[in-house]
């Protein structure tokens, strides 16, 4: 007598809705389409069909609603269990209706048809997610019906930056939403679990968290994600499964802390991560220089003709890549107007070779405002410690050039704040030792070259002038 009474009479009962709930979708089916067939004929079982239909649908309705008091079905529910009663009221009521206006008992059949086609697919629809029925369907039906195809989980990664790809929103988030949000959402919570959101995600489920941060082998998460398909507990438990490198990355990730805004560029990365990033995001891990990851637009063939006849020697940087690197053509000068043809193709000028040049007065000015400008070379120029002011506001410079020029210490001294110089070649300069000790206190990370030993900080007095 204890264990009936501690048992759960309503949830125990409530599971036999999935069992009973095909008899009354059958037999209902059945009247309806019997009802266009001849009544002398198909009559009898017409009737027999409304009886039976509907005395299983008011059966499969009181199962259902029990279920539903076990929770974790989400708003979908409503309409589901509502439009189940409205299908059991035609199911008792058809052999009625149809005896008392035989002629519209064919319309009567079709309401229902209709009716139980759409309860069934919303009960579809809780049980296995938005997109059960769209999964296996070609990708022109699924597009049609407004489906996830899948196409765009994966995108091409070949020109990102490692430190601004973030590990969730690139690789787990697009996984979650395509294979585990169709039974763990707002609309739906299997075992009290919701994936939609990462708070949801960190709060875990029924069984509790998901995982533990830096211990991916002893989560939740994992295990249920690597059981056998025959398993009850896997998951997901119907549809695609999660492939080898998708779990490879989520175990990646959950062992690096499974921070949500970590980048690739601020985590280790094993062998097999960046092989499998490679295959299937074209991503490359390693850190490459800006003007590779460099991404804008071709320049106007009609402002590159400006660019040569105003004196420039224009070389493209890569392969179908916008980025431009620039030199002086043999035996020509500079001129203001040459340096104003720069200003429409700011943004695709990376190098700049200004080797001897004689700089019109604006010239630094104008060389300041190019965004993307990654070296720059001005040995034997005219440049000055004024010029050197213009700039500091080159986010992505890396080498600066000074050798052979009037720059003193002064001139230097402004450069400690340039964020991306590494290499400065001062070979032949007016600066002093003292003046480049200084800036190699206060910029250690910067290689600066003066034509004596500097220390670690000292590069090739011969690369100086090559550079």
């Amino acid at each position: 007598m204890p264990l009936l009474l501690s048992a759960d009479w309503g949830l125990f009962l409530g599971r036999f809705h999935p069992l009973v709930v095909h008899l009354p979708i059958g037999l209902l089916l059945l009247a309806a389409v019997l009802e266009w067939a001849p009544k002398a004929r198909f009559g009898p079982a017409a009737r027999l069909g409304w009886i039976t239909g509907g005395i299983t649908a008011a059966i499969a309705v009181i199962c259902g609603w029990l279920l539903a008091g076990g929770g974790g079905y989400g708003a979908g529910l409503g309409w589901h269990r509502w439009l189940g009663v409205v299908t059991m009221v035609l199911g008792l009521g058809g052999v009625w209706f149809t005896g008392r206006f035989p002629d519209k008992a064919r319309w009567y059949g079709l309401a229902t048809l209709i009716l139980v086609t759409l309860t069934g697919h919303l009960g579809g629809k809780l049980t296995h997610g938005d997109q059960y029925l769209w999964q296996y369907a070609p990708s022109f039906i699924q597009k049609l019906a407004g489906a996830d195809t899948g196409e765009d989980d994966k995108p091409d990664l070949s020109l990102a930056d490692p430190d601004s790809v973030v590990v969730y929103a690139a690789f787990i988030r697009p996984v979650l939403d395509r294979k585990c949000v169709q039974c763990h959402s707002a609309d739906k919570q299997n075992g009290g679990l919701r994936l939609d959101s990462l708070e949801y995600i960190q709060k875990g489920g029924e069984s509790g968290p998901l995982y533990a941060a830096g211990q991916a082998m002893e989560s939740e998460w994992l295990h249920r994600v690597t059981l056998p398909r025959s398993n009850a507990k896997a998951m997901p438990p119907s549809g695609e499964p999660l492939s080898y490198a998708e779990v490879r990355l989520l175990a990646w990730w959950i062992d690096q802390g499974a921070d949500p805004d970590t980048c690739v560029g601020k985590l280790p990365v094993p062998d097999d991560i960046k092989a499998l990033l490679m295959r299937d995001y074209k991503f490359d891990t390693r850190k490459r220089p800006y003007a590779e990851r460099l991404q804008v637009a071709a320049a106007n063939p009609g402002d590159l003709k400006k660019l040569e006849e105003t004196g420039w020697k224009v070389h493209a940087v890569a392969q179908n890549s916008g980025a431009i690197r620039l030199g002086i053509m043999p035996g020509k000068e500079l001129s203001d107007a040459a340096f104003q043809s720069l200003e429409p193709l700011a943004e695709n000028v990376v190098w700049l070779d200004l080797e001897g040049a004689e700089l019109p007065e604006n010239a630094m000015e104008i060389i300041g405002k190019l965004p993307n400008l990654v070296q720059l070379r001005l040995q034997q120029s005219s440049v000055t410690d004024e010029d050197i002011s213009h700039l500091s506001h080159l986010r992505h410079l890396e080498s600066l050039n000074l050798y052979g020029t009037g720059v003193t210490d002064a001139g230097i001294a402004q450069v400690e704040n340039f964020p991306a110089l590494k290499r400065l070649y001062l070979w032949q300069t007016q600066t002093t030792k003292e003046g480049v000790e200084v800036l190699q206190k206060k910029r250690p990370d910067m290689a600066v070259d003066n034509g004596v030993e500097q220390g670690a900080g000292l590069v090739d007095a011969a690369a100086a002038v090559k550079e």
